[in-house]
């Protein structure tokens, strides 16, 4: 019984530390071993039921060290750890019930693509939960991360699956056959990294030079919620920051300015600045000379009511994109004449005739952006959420002279099915923006990256990210990091830096996570129609 413990508590270390978010070298080890060391001391509990608890219970567990970000938060109440603890223990059922079958004659078949299926049903709750998948400890290393190209990341957790249980049956039986395949399981990754790279990394000779900002504000500076007011910032102020951010590039040469995700507060047409005020600070901070540039004071981006000429959000981010002669993406909220509000990410162009274009975010949060149940409205008003977004009609290709690039706000980046419909539309760049300050002093950053690195593997095209807090970067179509702006995740910056516009065509851009799940089913029909027969 001892020796078992020890074998489970081991597992536990590897399995809840080994992912790139925590310590990277040790998910290559959990990716090959992790799971079947649980199950060798698991199995040694001959009763079903008591293995079905202890799967669950040891997998919940883990689940709850790579959610536990969601305990960090201080700002919409204790309600977030009753949903800590579901979705734990949820992702910690689905796994007992996965460890039934670790000893059953099909378990080499049977396991990785029962846990495939039960990773995916994950994308079907609610808004979808995109984070913990077991192939996200593969992405330790930029080789074995190449094979999202072909099956996305459930095919990552279905590899690692598979490795555990043949690692665990040539544990048990010692022949060479499993010897060969754990060795051929465990390498296969790498050597198909290195082939993929070899074929596709060539020099790329268009490039887009782009400013990602990262304003770092926390939700109280940007807001004023909460009863922490006194650190509210007026939004006047944060427009004088984000100014002098940019001041120090004004002579540079660039294609995109990206802002984060809900830059500043306020839907983006509310008039809320005084004109000779926002006209001063663009004199004061970035020359008279920019003056010249301001957009004309007239609808929708000013308005003037007995002599008094107020301007928005809009013609903030429409001055700085003529001033800039760059394209500005921007986080500001909207609403419609019918009372629909959006969580939206505005084009802005150079060109002081264009009518800025919108990306309206398709996948909502649940109670932080949208109140999905009648019974959480109330919860929800106890905190000060008193409406929903309206969630946006899906994915959309910017045109660009040169680049044409989709955008995706915050958790949309977190999921494959979404990201690739950007390229089936023959987009060359993905835009994120992002804002992790929700969930302050966690492995949030960390985990939404390394699943956004992900993303531009799998479709073979490279990312510009910026963030209000968390990892603002650029990323290759490999995913492997070109540049960050800070090591600090909480300070406030800017990275001016060129992106190779490398791109190539990938089996998951064209079919999604159909082919592995595709696979899965075909593999489990195969083992039921077996044991019918055998049966018979």
């Amino acid at each position: 019984m001892f020796k078992n413990i020890i074998l489970i508590i081991l597992s536990w270390l590897l399995a809840a530390f080994g992912q790139p978010a925590w310590v990277p070298w040790l998910g290559l080890i959990a990716s090959i071993a992790g799971y079947a060391i649980f199950w060798k001391g698991m199995l040694q509990w001959r009763k079903g039921i008591h293995r079905f608890i202890i799967a669950t219970a040891w997998f919940s567990t883990v689940q709850a060290v790579s959610l536990s970000w969601m305990t960090s938060t201080t700002y919409t109440g204790s309600f977030i750890l009753l949903a800590y603890a579901i979705l734990s223990i949820g992702m910690g059922l689905q796994f007992g019930i996965t460890s039934i079958f670790v000893s059953r004659r099909y378990a080499i078949f049977v396991v990785p693509a029962l846990w495939t299926l039960m990773e995916w049903s994950r994308l079907f709750l609610l808004c979808g939960l995109s984070f913990g998948p077991a192939g996200i400890a593969l992405t330790s290393h930029v080789l074995p991360m190449q094979l999202t190209s072909v099956f996305g990341i459930y095919g990552l957790s279905f590899l690692v699956m598979l490795t555990n249980i043949v690692a665990l049956k040539a544990w048990e039986r010692k022949t060479l056959p499993l010897l060969l395949a754990i060795v051929s399981l465990a390498t296969m990754p790498y050597i198909y990294g290195l082939v993929h790279i070899a074929l596709h990394d060539k020099p790329s000779k268009e490039t887009a030079s782009v400013l990602l900002v990262q304003t770092a504000l926390y939700p109280e500076e940007k807001t004023g919620f909460n009863e922490n007011r006194d650190a509210y910032i007026p939004i006047f102020e944060q427009w004088l920051k984000i100014l002098q951010l940019l001041q120090p590039h004004l002579n540079d040469d660039i294609d995109f300015i990206v802002f984060p995700e809900n830059t500043v507060p306020l839907p983006a047409y509310s008039p809320a600045y005084h004109y000779p005020a926002a006209r001063a600070a663009f004199a004061q901070i970035l020359g008279e000379d920019s003056l010249d540039m301001l957009p004309a004071i007239k609808p929708p981006l000013a308005t003037t009511s007995n002599n008094f000429t107020a301007v928005n959000n809009a013609f903030w981010s429409q001055a700085i994109a003529t001033i800039f002669d760059a394209n500005v993406i921007i986080g500001l909220e909207d609403n419609d004449d019918d009372g629909n509000a959006y969580a939206s990410a505005f084009v802005f162009k150079p060109d002081a005739s264009y009518v800025a274009e919108r990306y309206d975010k398709h996948i909502l949060v649940p109670i932080a952006e949208y109140i999905p149940f009648h019974w959480a409205r109330k919860l929800a008003a106890n905190y000060g959420i008193f409406g929903s977004f309206t969630p946006g009609n899906g994915p959309n290709v910017f045109a660009n002279e040169k680049t044409p690039f989709s955008i995706s706000i915050c958790y949309e980046e977190t999921f494959g099915n979404l990201i690739r419909k950007n390229k089936l539309l023959d987009t060359k760049l993905l835009i994120n923006i992002t804002n992790d300050a929700w969930y302050p002093n966690s492995r949030l950053p960390q985990q939404h990256f390394h699943l956004a690195k992900t993303r531009t593997v799998e479709n073979g095209i490279p990312l510009a990210r910026a963030c209000n807090t968390g990892i603002t970067c650029t990323v290759d179509s490999f995913g492997r990091v070109l540049e960050t702006c800070s090591s600090d995740e909480w300070q406030s910056g800017t990275l001016k830096t060129t992106i190779p516009l490398q791109w190539y065509k990938t089996l998951y851009s064209r079919y999604g996570d159909w082919t592995i799940i595709s696979i899965s089913i075909l593999l489990l029909l195969t083992i039921a129609l077996l044991k019918s027969t055998s049966f018979e």
